[in-house]
């Protein structure tokens, strides 16, 4: 993190002393620019964060894009492109997970018993087309910086959902009321022996769109006539379900809760060449 931080303060103050170093008449009007960056994304569903059994491992995401900006009166733009962004997550329900003291159908005591080893992986892309709307701060003429918001629109590229693993579960039962005697019913009609294999990928599960939000902040500074740079911190926040089959949602010891929405969302640090048209 504090290499981070040194490496993005250097870049603004190399920013900020090419700016100064440009005194040439200059105006915004049309501009072509190109985009990159390695923001850290999630794909975040409130029922799997809340779920005591699971730990989720979000990816860095990848953005690369180029925009068309058009600047009125040195004071606001408005800009359209074509981007690409991917996401990745991984979740784990990988344990020995136990419930005591529970009751089975025909009244008996037991405990309930899981031995899990699951992983499921998403991984998704989109092609998007943003359209956002910016008000510039500053000398346009030097270095500026601008506030940017907007939507965005993508139709995937990737619908990847892989869930590999197994689960084993167990029904524990005392015998002859010795609480220290313990027995693994294999053969109990209701909480019996059984394991599940998991050998599952598709791409079924998701829509074939995403709409989102974008806001960003960011600093430009002038090099000459035809090229400018630039550094973005931008946030982006889905506001669409990705997810189509919207069914109740239940935990390893079969739980249900109600229905939650899959969505996107990324913050990081954008960076881009600007060519002035």
């Amino acid at each position: 993190m504090k290499k981070a931080i040194i490496l993005i303060s250097t870049l603004m103050n190399t920013l900020i002393i090419t700016a100064q170093e440009n005194d040439k008449e200059y105006e915004l009007n049309h501009q072509l620019e190109v985009i990159m960056g390695i923001p850290y994304s999630t794909i975040k569903n409130e029922s799997i964060a809340n779920d005591e059994f699971k730990s989720v491992d979000n990816h860095n995401g990848v953005l690369l894009g180029v925009n068309y900006n058009k600047y009125f009166f040195d004071i606001f733009g408005i800009s359209i492109g074509l981007n690409y962004t991917s996401y990745t997550k991984d979740v784990y329900q990988k344990g020995y997970f136990e419930r005591l003291d529970q009751t089975d159908q025909d009244g008996e005591k037991f405990d309930m018993l899981y031995i899990s080893d699951v992983t499921e992986n998403y991984a998704i892309s989109f092609l998007e087309v943003p359209l956002t709307i910016k008000a510039i701060i500053g000398n346009p003429k030097k270095i500026y910086g601008y506030i940017e918001g907007g939507v965005i629109y993508g139709v995937f590229l990737n619908k990847g959902y892989d869930k590999s693993g197994s689960i084993e579960n167990q029904g524990r039962y005392s015998l002859n009321g010795n609480p220290y005697w313990d027995a693994v019913s294999h053969n109990n009609s209701y909480y019996g022996h059984d394991v599940e294999i998991f050998t599952k990928s598709t791409k079924d599960i998701y829509n074939s769109h995403n709409l989102s939000g974008r806001i960003a902040l960011g600093l430009t500074a002038v090099v000459n006539d035809n090229i400018s740079l630039k550094i973005v911190p931008t946030y982006t926040f889905g506001m669409t379900d990705i997810i189509k089959q919207e069914v109740e949602y239940e935990n390893v010891f079969g739980q249900k809760s109600p229905y939650t929405p899959t969505k996107t969302s990324s913050v990081g640090i954008n960076f881009g060449v600007v060519f002035n048209l």
